[in-house]
């Protein structure tokens, strides 16, 4: 009855000694590390062999506090280091039993957290990017509430966070796009597609600032959106520079066609003017007395 108990956990249940040594441990713990359950209890190995080596010293002092609480439990995350070389988080829940003098044995069940521990550490990875990021980012749920907002953009913008979190996107309406602009947008993201485009929005000082913009629908494992990430990219000057190029190019344009057309009358006139110069010289000729 308790083999089957032990079975069906999820974890994995152990007895161990106060000198590191296992006195008992479920059989799946040959499926995480490698080791046969039967090497442990035996005690050809050690359950301080296969913890990693820089967290050895932070689960003997987890276990040495676990001892001045009350009910001395513990609940501790470390890395072990399977056969092969293979390192895993797990966490580690148990309990000192003691004589009130000294440590008896210590009790337990650890599961293996190392999936959860990876997607933490991505998480972190990708939140410290966004907080370095150049353009601007913003995280709102899927009402359009603004959730967050990177350094970037209050750097840019001149609003805090505090000023924003809560707040929502028409906080930056400007009077450049009508309704209908921001009725397509909507419309775009709420079926789970990526709205990209141009908007300009009004920052804290009341300026305007053009914006490259792709907004992001972020869905659950259910295939719902919960939330809208918002990536901007300051082209202000860039499109300032490009109006000022455009209108340098109209008016090469129009410096070309006036050149052109000054040209081709030049041409009509010299034809006029020589036309005209052999009409007199033709007409003197004609009124001399002799003829």
């Amino acid at each position: 009855k308790y083999r089957r108990l032990i079975k069906n956990l999820p974890g994995i249940v152990y007895k161990g000694c106060r000198d590191w040594s296992v006195e008992f441990i479920d059989n799946k713990i040959e499926q995480l590390t490698g080791y046969a359950a039967e090497e442990f209890n035996t005690r050809k190995i050690n359950w301080s062999d296969i913890i990693f080596h820089d967290d050895i010293q932070s689960v003997s002092a987890g276990f040495l506090k676990a001892l001045k609480t009350k009910d001395q439990s513990y609940v501790l995350e470390y890395r072990i280091k399977a056969r092969d070389g293979s390192i895993y988080w797990i966490q580690d829940r148990g309990q000192v039993v003691s004589n009130g003098k000294e440590t008896e044995y210590i009790s337990g069940v650890f599961y293996d957290i190392s999936k959860q521990k990876q997607t933490e550490e991505e998480g972190l990875l990708l939140a410290t990017a966004i907080e370095h990021a150049a353009e601007s980012v913003i995280v709102s749920n899927k009402s359009g509430t603004i959730q967050y907002a990177n350094p970037a953009f209050e750097q840019l913008s001149g609003f805090s966070r505090e000023d924003i979190v809560g707040q929502n996107f028409r906080i930056f309406k400007s009077d450049k796009h009508d309704e209908a602009f921001y009725k397509e947008m909507w419309k775009v993201i709420s079926r789970g597609n990526i709205w990209s485009g141009y908007i300009t929005n009004r920052m804290k000082d009341d300026t305007l600032r053009e914006f490259e913009t792709k907004i992001s629908p972020v869905q659950n494992g259910s295939g719902d959106i919960v939330s809208f990430v918002s990536v901007n990219r300051d082209v202000t000057q860039e499109m300032a520079l490009e109006a000022q190029l455009q209108q340098a190019q109209r008016m090469q344009s129009i410096g070309t066609l006036a050149g052109g057309i000054a040209h081709d009358f030049n041409n009509i006139l010299s034809a006029i003017i020589g036309y005209t110069e052999l009409t007199v010289d033709y007409l003197e000729k004609e009124s001399l007395p002799y003829n």
